[in-house]
């Protein structure tokens, strides 16, 4: 199970940071502004993943369209009625 995230002071420059999407990230000096800019860069980083999901992977029927699309134009007649199948 993943640990919750949270933010935490850092030593000698006394600001907090969190991990946000990998990367440590400087929030604030102020312990309770910094639990806030927390919560709001995840909600933004939770949306941006949400819209880059449905960009970026293509459906199911568009790959087959595609696969079926290369099959006429490279294979033999037979190839491609096995591959419709």
């Amino acid at each position: 199970m993943a640990r919750p995230n949270k933010v935490w002071k850092r030593k000698g420059t006394n600001w907090y940071y969190a991990k946000i999407g990998g990367k440590k990230v400087r929030l604030s000096k102020d312990r309770e502004k910094a639990e806030e800019l927390m919560h709001r860069l995840f909600g933004e980083k939770k949306k941006e993943d949400a819209v880059a999901n449905t960009n970026v992977f293509p459906t199911f029927r568009k790959l087959a369209d595609l696969f079926i699309d290369n099959s006429t134009r490279v294979d033999k007649p037979t190839t491609v009625r096995m591959h419709k199948m």
